[in-house]
């Protein structure tokens, strides 16, 4: 189930909306995420996901495919939040693009720009750095059910060996 709150996306299931060529960068995206952010999984349906992942490389001019990537964005639910990742061909690691933010006014949308080569996907750099903070960052972190439950069930067991030690010491006195 769904929340958004305090900007915060709740839930485990994310849709891709890939527009063009973005094979390398979809796998450097959901591999960071999965990296930070662990139990996240892709579903087929808009209908059942947690949050949208738009990828939008600009291939001719930017305005022209931000467009595109927003017109099918906007054929998905209003109400479910969306991450549009704008992404940059350039070999300039510090290549100043405009904030692309600034064609997205859909809510609940954040809206990121990175830099990438054509063949080498996702570039180095402190742009991209801070844009997949923002990204990870906007996931509130899962919660770690199994380890939880290791650490209950530790703290029940060390508990009752304490107080079977203790009523076994209590005997020895007597």
């Amino acid at each position: 189930m769904m929340q958004y709150q305090n900007g915060m996306i709740e839930g485990k299931y994310y849709f891709i909306i890939e527009m063009g060529k973005s094979q390398i960068l979809r796998k450097d995206i959901l591999c960071h995420l999965q990296k930070h952010r662990p139990g996240w999984m892709e579903t087929h349906s808009v209908d059942v996901c947690d949050v949208i992942l738009v990828f939008c490389p600009i291939v001719s001019r930017a305005g022209t495919d931000i467009d595109a990537a927003l017109n099918e964005l906007n054929t998905c639910p209003a109400s479910k939040p969306a991450i549009f990742m704008v992404f940059h061909p350039t070999f300039d690691a510090e290549k100043i693009v405009l904030d692309s933010s600034r064609y997205i006014i859909r809510r609940n949308t954040l809206t990121v720009d990175c830099l990438f080569h054509e063949d080498k996907g996702l570039l180095k750099c402190k742009k991209n750095d801070e844009a997949l903070t923002r990204v990870v960052h906007r996931f509130k972190p899962q919660e770690q059910k199994k380890f939880r439950r290791i650490i209950i069930i530790t703290v029940f067991t060390v508990s009752f060996i304490c107080v079977i030690y203790g009523l076994s010491q209590v005997r020895i006195s007597q």
